[in-house]
């Protein structure tokens, strides 16, 4: 038993003769080189996923908004992403409404009567605010 538990010391010969294997071996060699490439290959494409998914956590008014470059550019992609968070916000709250009215036809008649004078409302207001919209040189940029 206590043979078993006790392996025998391998002579300097021995060990040389495995090194010369493993070093002179040119197959070994081209299969530890494989597996070290496969390795790197992998940690490059966590290494990757993680930042890809780090940036994928950053929403565009994030990216845009913040630091102030005061460029015409960053302030349009701003204003953009300021646009579209706004615009799913108010998505999300007139489905609901709509959800929790779906059995008063009355209220959804005018609740849809009401905001497309909203829009007409808004945009009436926009062309007075801005009556040379279609000129693009008239208001300037930053």
């Amino acid at each position: 038993m206590l043979q078993k538990l006790v392996q025998p010391i391998p002579s300097k010969m021995m060990i040389n003769s495995c090194v010369k294997k493993w070093v002179l071996h040119p197959q070994l060699i081209y299969k530890i080189k494989g597996n070290i490439m496969k390795i790197n290959q992998l940690i490059f494409l966590i290494l990757i996923f993680g930042m890809s998914m780090n940036s994928m956590a950053v929403t565009d008014k994030e990216k845009f908004c913040v630091g102030g470059e005061g460029t015409q550019l960053a302030m349009n992609l701003c204003a953009d992403a300021t646009y579209k968070e706004a615009d799913a916000e108010l998505n999300r709250v007139y489905k609901e409404i709509r959800a929790n009215y779906k059995d008063d036809k009355l209220f959804l008649k005018k609740l849809k009567t009401a905001q497309l004078a909203w829009i007409k409302l808004r945009d009436a207001d926009f062309a007075l605010e801005y009556p040379h919209s279609e000129d693009s040189s008239y208001y300037g940029s930053a």
